[in-house]
């Protein structure tokens, strides 16, 4: 081949590209992002549309429904879920996978810009945004210390949050916690509408009140003035003097409705006006914020900020550079001000990688030391060795090129395609090995060497390939999670080849001299670990000697004995191997099985769900009670709590009857699993009095879980019109579940109903008094959820002044019916002179998909097979399928899977035609792939074992260890029958001497690349590092498949080639028989 010639003939070039090759690697390497998992982008949409305080009822009536209709005719749409919460309608639209969400948006904002003027006028304007149902913060702060909580509230998010919005990749910095200092004006409605003062007037007043207004100038002499009326409050007193001027001569608010309603339109004007100052109607605090959420670090108040990475931010990088935006901000802050990172999601990131890298160099070292033990010389493993770094910095160079991240899904296929990568090295070596004996010239020898293996190493790499072809046809966000699979192998698997062709041939090329063994003449003294003697000191020894020509006739000799007997009774091994692998299967049917390994990050969160409508104080004293639970665990080293949140922008934001506990194990001084320590903790919790809280534990491994959807194994939708007739078919349905052996944690997606107070707007009568709806509910957040007027400066602080009613009135119907609404007239009317004002239940939340009221039963399971458990379910769902107008479906982890993998079935058929297809144009036959193909399923019986003696579930990643040990398995047969036709056909062997001569030749090279790749994957195998939870049974999978298929395949297929090659001999006499008796004739 002319790239071999010319790579061997010009020496200079060949190093300079391969120079440039590793410089080019190592500037690569230190840019290169780094994260867990690859970048996987969501096809989802979310239109966020708030409305005051209005119930979801009315939000799902004039705001969710209307968004559905629009949003729903956009193209690629797969799927329209939507909730509908007090005051806020968010609409989920799930795209099919590919879209182009660019495109996407853009259609959506088009569609949304249509209906705007159908929207009610007192709506925000929709918001359409990209949407991560699984984005948590990458970072969590804590900041304590000796000031003022509430000032520590300002120095967070007057300091610390501006100044961490700034560092590049931070999207938010969330502020958790604390306390928010306010002027709290507290009136006292009767004294209002005694005095004839709406509570609109109040807020009008302290507005007009509080301010500073530019008049103009003057000019004295040479100079000019400024001039200005400076009227801003300067203290609380000014503001308990603000003036409201009364109308004194009005009628009560009943005798103008009469006068309007005989007919006497024509208003009287007040006779005078009276000014009374607001300290005489309400009292004026300097207090706090009413608390919206609290916030905890190991049981002691604190401020927490949860910082989230811009979508396409590199997590390690943001990172690095918020750490250093925290040592800037640590030198400015106040004395005794602490500043600590709770929770660092680069750490388990970066070590993570750094464990499945030292893995992977382990089993690097691991393969050296075998290379060396066989081929006897340092020079020649070194050789050999060379294409694994090198191909793996072509990797990298490509990886980096096309915008992906360094992750763990990445080194696991580079980790387990190490003895794919040295495969190539080694036949390259012994073919230029061989061709050296009848070759003087070493350059000859090399290219011609080479040369004469190219096109079967060619072939090899196709087959290598061809096995992750299935990947490309995964959908959805598992394409985009394995992805970097397929191209981390493809790509090394090319570059092996073309460095097995150029730069080892070059290196081969110069006149080393190669050791065979160890020479004889008298024995060396000891040295190193031989000199102390003992096993070690033996296995030493006999590890630096090497392999030697005279153990290498043995053991081949051996192998032809058994060969030989194993060929004298096919049938018995046939039959032994077919009863091996229909086992196999067998055990492989009711094997448990998941989709994802979880991933262990030593950290976990305790959820916290009381009843809507519970009170802030009520939720924190139940996470109270589990922080107890928990203070006794040695186990953990440390706690984060919130309750509540202060963000009122997030969808996810936790409401008052919610809270959240991250908590991080001491993994220095205990061991235990993650779901071991959760499992300690369920049990203490147990006879707690937690007030109807629903308490749920998740590990923190929800980027793995976004692959599946993060549906529970179970998921079961209904669909309805009514909310109560919904809310009854999924307590029954629970109630059935519950009597199924393996389901476990039970849940509906149906939120409780929550109390409620509705205003009822009378139109008659506010008609009457020119009050519009408006009007009265404008009125009616005043007075019960309280508006901020205007700001009180002070301290180079603006404070808020906020207008409401006192507490005491605020939890009082009678009080909220006294709250007075301002009319057109100037009087003041009892909010219940217009509105009826009565209290009960309501929908907290409606739930919808695809434009229909839904709710969500979901189960864990538990104890029993996923097969067998969903088999119950389907029929304890049979009733409730036969209900009119309510639709069930059953979904959740398997259905997410079959969503995701569903082109696989046929992908896997196509991978191994294509294979086929490969060999058959190799070996120029039809036959021959066939039987190598026939012997790639025993490699499921070295799976399976090894699998059932490690306890490890099947799952994605055991799959994709048997693709990969596919193409091995080809290769392996490939290599001998191919030799054992050459000999036949260019030696002259006969058909049993070629099967017993080929097989015994070609042992030497299948045991090493067997023996290389099994020890390279042990380190992976052995998952004791982070991050290897994936890796880990990708590696078992593959290193048992591989030590049972490679010693199989040495026995079948030369039992296969024989027995179909008689075959076709008998025929080919019986036909040349009848041929010549047709001739005699």
């Amino acid at each position: 081949m002319k790239l071999i010639r010319a790579a061997v003939e010009r020496p200079v070039t060949t190093a300079m590209i391969y120079g440039a090759l590793v410089l080019l690697g190592v500037i690569v390497l230190i840019l290169l992002p780094r994260e867990l998992f690859p970048s996987i982008n969501y096809p989802e949409l979310l239109v966020v549309t708030r409305y005051g305080s209005a119930a979801p009822e009315e939000i799902e009536s004039i705001i969710t429904k209307l968004v559905e209709e629009q949003a729903g005719t956009v193209p690629n749409l797969k799927r329209v879920r939507s909730i509908s919460r007090e005051g806020m309608s968010v609409v989920i639209l799930e795209f099919r996978s590919g879209t182009d969400m660019g495109m996407a948006h853009l259609s959506v904002r088009e569609k949304i810009d249509l209906i705007k003027d159908r929207l009610p006028i007192e709506s925000d304007e929709p918001v359409v945004q990209r949407h991560n149902p699984f984005a948590r913060p990458m970072m969590i702060l804590s900041i304590s210390g000796d000031l003022p909580l509430y000032e520590l509230t300002r120095l967070s998010n007057d300091v610390v949050k501006r100044r961490l919005q700034k560092v590049d990749g931070v999207a938010t910095a969330a502020v958790s916690g604390g306390q928010e200092r306010e002027i709290l004006v507290e009136v006292d409605p009767g004294k209002l509408v005694a005095s004839n003062i709406s509570i609109t007037a109040v807020v009008d007043a302290l507005k007009a009140s509080n301010v500073n207004y530019p008049a103009g100038t003057t000019q004295e002499r040479t100079f000019e003035y400024l001039v200005r009326t400076i009227g801003e409050f300067s203290s609380l007193e000014d503001i308990g003097r603000t003036v409201i001027s009364v109308d004194a001569a009005r009628g009560s608010p009943e005798a103008e409705l009469r006068a309007q309603m005989e007919g006497r339109s024509k208003m009287l004007a007040p006779k005078s006006q009276r000014l009374l100052p607001l300290g005489n109607l309400a009292v004026i605090k300097d207090t706090f914020k009413e608390t919206d959420s609290y916030s905890r670090y190991n049981g002691r108040p604190n401020i927490s900020i949860g910082i989230q990475k811009q979508h396409e931010a590199n997590t390690v990088k943001t990172a690095k550079r918020v750490r250093q935006a925290l040592k800037e901000l640590s030198v400015s802050l106040p004395k005794g001000t602490n500043l600590e990172v709770t929770y660092d999601e680069s750490i388990f990131i970066s070590g993570s990688l750094q464990d499945v890298t030292m893995d992977a160099l382990l089993g690097a070292l691991l393969a050296f030391a075998v290379l060396y033990f066989f081929l006897g010389s340092i020079q020649d493993a070194i050789v050999v060795t060379l294409a694994l770094p090198l191909s793996i910095i072509v990797v990298f160079i490509f990886m980096y090129f096309t915008g992906r991240s360094m992750n763990v899904i990445a080194l696991a296929g580079l980790s387990l395609g190490i003895g794919s990568m040295i495969d190539n090295a080694i036949a390259a070596l012994d073919s230029i090995v061989q061709e050296r004996k009848n070759t003087p010239d070493p350059k000859e020898a090399a290219i011609a060497g080479a040369s004469s293996i190219a096109a079967a190493q060619f072939f090899s790499m196709l087959t290598n390939i061809t096995v992750f072809f299935p990947l490309l046809f995964a959908r959805g966000v598992a394409q985009q999670l394995f992805g970097d699979l397929f191209f981390a192998a493809v790509i090394s698997n090319i570059a092996a080849l073309v460095i097995a062709l150029t730069l080892l041939p070059r290196i081969a090329a110069y006149p080393y001299k190669r050791s065979s063994g160890t020479p004889p003449g008298p024995a060396a003294p000891p040295s190193g670990p031989a000199r102390r003697g003992g096993r070690l000191g033996k296995l030493w020894a006999v590890f630096k000697s090497g392999l030697k020509e005279e153990q290498v006739q043995v053991l081949i000799a051996k192998y032809r004995i058994y060969l030989n007997g194993a060929l004298s009774r096919r049938g018995f091994v046939l039959g032994c191997s077919a009863a091996a692998l229909a086992a196999s299967l067998g055990v492989l049917a009711v094997k448990e099985k998941i989709f994802l390994p979880t991933i262990d990050q030593g950290q976990f969160l305790v959820r916290v769900d009381m009843p809507v409508g519970t009170r802030l104080d009520v939720t924190d004293r139940v996470m109270g009670k589990v922080e107890a639970a928990m203070a006794g665990m040695a186990e953990i080293k440390g706690t984060l709590v919130r309750v509540g949140s202060n963000s009122e922008e997030s969808i996810e934001a936790l409401g008052a009857h919610q809270a959240e506990c991250l908590v991080d194990l001491d993994r220095e001084n205990f061991s235990d699993s993650t779901e071991k320590v959760i499992l300690l903790l369920k049990k203490k919790l147990e006879g707690a009095a937690l007030e109807g809280a629903s308490i749920e534990f998740l590990l923190q491994d929800s980027s793995v879980k976004s692959v599946t959807g993060g549906s529970a194994p179970i998921a079961v939708t209904v669909k309805g019109p009514d909310l109560d007739r919904l809310r009854e078919i999924s307590e029954s349905m629970q109630a059935k579940f519950r009597r199924i052996p393996g389901c476990e944690g039970i849940k509906t997606s149906l939120a409780l109903p929550t109390f409620e107070t509705t205003v009822s707007v009378d139109k008659n009568r506010a008609s009457a008094f020119g009050l519009s709806v408006s009007d009265i509910a404008r009125a009616s957040l005043i007075g019960i959820r309280g508006f901020v007027a205007t700001e009180y400066k002070t301290e180079g602080k603006e404070i808020p002044i906020r207008v409401r009613i006192r507490e005491e009135d605020r939890n009082n119907i009678a009080a909220i019916r006294r709250v007075a609404v301002r009319s057109p007239q100037g009087f003041a009317v009892p909010l219940g002179d217009v509105a009826d004002i009565k209290s009960g239940l309501a929908p907290s939340e409606i739930q919808r998909i695809d434009q229909q009221r839904s709710v969500v039963v979901t189960s864990q399971i538990l104890g029993r097979s996923q097969g067998d458990v969903i088999a119950d379910v389907e029929k304890a769902l049979v009733p409730f399928r036969a209900l009119k107008d309510y639709s069930v479906e059953l979904g959740g982890t398997k259905k997410e899977m079959k969503e995701s993998f569903g082109g696989l079935a046929i992908a896997f058929l196509l991978a191994v035609i294509l294979i086929y297809m490969i060999m058959a144009a190799g070996f120029e036959s039809l036959l021959h792939p066939f039987l190598i193909m026939i012997t790639v399923p025993l490699g499921i019986i070295g799976v399976v074992f090894t699998m059932a003696v490690t306890f490890t579930p099947i799952s994605a990643p055991v799959i994709l260890g048997v693709v990969l040990l596919g193409g091995i398995v080809v290769n392996n047969g490939i290599v001998l029958v191919d030799h054992m036709n050459f000999l036949r056909k260019e030696k002259g062997l006969a058909l049993k001497e070629a099967v017993l001569e080929g097989c015994s030749d070609r042992l030497l090279p299948v045991v090493m690349t067997a023996l290389t790749s099994i020890l390279s994957l042990i380190p992976v195998a052995l998952g004791l590092g982070q991050g290897t939870a994936i890796a880990a049974p990708m590696a078992l999978a593959t290193l048992g498949g591989l030590l049972v298929s490679t010693i199989l395949t040495m026995f079948i297929m030369p039992i296969l080639y024989l027995d179909v090659e008689e075959r076709r001999s008998l025929k080919a006499r019986g036909a040349a028989a009848k041929s010549s008796g047709m001739i005699l004739d």
